[in-house]
Order: structure tokens, then C-alpha cells, then sequence
């Protein structure tokens, strides 16, 4: 859990499979003292997103690291690799593109850190990725293919949310999740807490949703009795929160989201939330002793969303 997979050394060089993409996310350390369940609890949406956007005569594979499955695969070598980097595991990230270069294969790093440093992430890289990659990644795969990868691609978040397909979940090893209905209804937040990466210079991310709909029928075509939101703050409008627990609560399946504490200030709305069923994650700034203090004894915002059922 503390050291990634030993690359193979040996391999040399060799042909890469025409059209074969491999999308990976890397290893990062985990604590051997805490709970090993968050890190296989549901896939990143970012590359299964990818994944979706893929023409259909491309072969699309899928690898996390922290699955603790071993080496990528390379046999065959893919034509294309690419890589979510995070300021966490960005060695990583280098160490994995270096790797796949040096035998051929042509790699695009994308994500967090590739939009805050691309400096730094750029010697290790044929292409990098800025912005969303759900619109570049179709560009990318058509240069690949005809041999005029460019060094650059970039894209905004100004599109409309609800135009985005649905996650391509089949290339993902089922029985290594908890749960493969990882969901996003609403892109960025209103809020803009100095913890989060959407307080980074420079950036920009509008608020944008999903109809309550969609998301229904990609949970109900997932198959799973159970979903995490990895939204960055489902309560950001609480008439959106409201609706979608509306539309959640007739498929009587069990899901949980990250919320402000300031929901609470709706007592309505978190009826709502017990209703859905929701299972209740709150992003509290800096005041977690008192969180902690309150769901014991079942007084504050907390205790108001015991009494509700959440």
C-alpha cells in the first residue's frame, strides 16, 4: 500500500497496437493505519468519462493502480496512454509516461496538476490536456490516428453539462469497487473555500447541471444498489438538491453526496435528503471537533439531520 508496482525493466522497444488506448490512474501512498475501503470505493469518472467519448473501432482499457492488480498492462503496447495527474501522485504519473515513451507509445497527461504546472508536466509528455477532457479527448484519438498528435489541447467547462454522455462503465473491473455508479450531477460550486481546487488561480469552472433525469437512468442502467456522488458540493443550489432527491426517491436505491452544513438552514430540504434515501457527507470549513460534538449529542445543524433520518 506504501510502494507502486515495480516497472518492468527489460522490455525494449517494440510495435504498439494501432488504436489500442490505455487510460491509467496512478498509485499514490496510502496509510497503513486507516481504512484501505476509500481508495477502491468507485472508480475516477474522469477517464471512464473519456471512454464514453471514444469512436467505437478505438479499444479502450482501463487501469487504477490503487487496485493493487500490479504492473499496467503492456502486451499488447498501446498506441496511445493516457494519464490523470494530481499534485499527489504526479511522480507517479512521470515515472509511468517516461516508461511507456521509452517503448513506443505516444502519452497525454491531463488533470489538476497538468492545468496548474503543464511546465513541469510537459518533458514527460507527447501531448498534454487543459481543460475538459471529455471535449479534447475525441481530438486527440483522431490526431493519434493520423499521425499529427499536437503538443497542446485545450477546452473550456463553458459547454453545456447535460450535452455530456454518460461514463462508459463496461471497461471497468466490476468486483474491485464497492460501488461502479460513480455520479456527478453538477460541475463546480458556488463557493469558493481556500481548500478547494476550485479556489486555484486562474481557473475557471461555472456552475453547471445534469438533468435530475439523467442522472436517474445512469444509476437505474448501472445495475448497482448503491451510488457515490463525487460531486464537489451537491448542495451548491438547494433547488437543484431538492429536485434531484425528488427525482432519486421513486428507484429506492441508496446513494451519498457531499454537501455544505449549510443545508441545514432548509429543514424542508433535508426531509428531502432522508427521503431520497441519502447518505449525508458534509463538507463543514473548519469545524469538524464541533460536527463531531453535535452528532453525539444530537443538537445543532447535526442533530437536525439525525432527526430528519439522513
Amino acid at each position: 500500500m506504501s510502494e507502486p508496482p515495480q516497472l518492468v525493466t527489460a522490455l525494449e522497444a517494440g510495435k504498439c497496437l494501432p488504436r489500442l488506448a490505455l487510460l491509467i490512474n496512478p498509485f499514490y501512498p496510502k496509510d497503513a493505519h486507516a481504512s484501505f475501503g476509500k481508495h477502491v470505493l468507485t472508480p475516477t469518472l474522469a477517464l471512464t468519462s473519456f471512454a464514453a467519448t471514444s469512436p467505437p473501432h478505438w479499444w479502450i482499457r482501463y487501469w487504477d493502480e490503487n487496485l493493487l492488480h500490479g504492473h499496467p498492462p503492456y502486451t499488447p503496447l498501446p498506441e496511445l496512454v493516457g494519464i490523470t495527474v494530481h499534485l499527489t501522485f504526479a511522480k507517479r504519473a512521470f515515472e509511468l509516461a517516461d516508461w511507456f515513451r521509452r517503448r513506443g507509445s505516444k502519452v497525454v497527461l491531463g488533470g489538476l496538476h497538468v492545468m496548474s504546472c503543464p511546465g513541469e508536466c510537459a518533458p514527460h509528455a507527447d501531448a498534454l490536456a487543459l481543460g475538459d477532457g471529455v471535449q479534447i479527448w475525441p481530438r486527440i484519438l483522431a490526431d493519434c490516428e493520423a499521425g499529427n498528435l499536437q503538443a497542446i489541447y485545450t477546452a473550456t467547462y463553458e459547454n453545456q453539462y447535460r450535452e455530456d454522455p454518460a461514463p462508459s462503465r463496461s471497461i471497468l473491473p466490476r468486483r474491485s469497487f464497492l460501488t461502479n455508479a460513480s455520479l456527478i450531477a453538477t460541475r463546480g460550486c458556488h463557493n469558493r473555500c481556500s481548500f478547494c481546487y476550485l479556489a486555484t488561480d486562474g481557473l475557471r469552472m461555472p456552475y453547471r447541471m445534469r438533468d435530475p433525469a439523467q442522472i436517474v437512468a445512469e444509476f437505474e442502467q448501472s445495475g448497482e444498489p448503491y451510488a457515490v456522488f463525487i460531486d464537489n458540493n451537491l448542495g451548491s443550489r438547494r433547488d437543484y438538491l431538492g429536485a434531484l432527491c425528488r427525482a432519486l426517491k421513486p428507484i429506492r436505491k441508496v446513494w451519498s453526496a457531499a454537501v455544505t452544513i449549510d443545508v441545514t438552514d432548509d429543514p424542508a430540504l433535508i426531509r428531502e435528503m432522508a427521503l431520497a434515501p441519502l447518505i449525508w457527507g458534509t463538507r463543514w470549513r473548519q469545524l469538524r471537533y464541533r460536527k463531531t460534538l453535535e452528532m453525539a449529542t444530537g443538537s445543532g445543524a447535526a442533530g437536525s439531520v439525525v432527526t430528519a433520518g439522513v
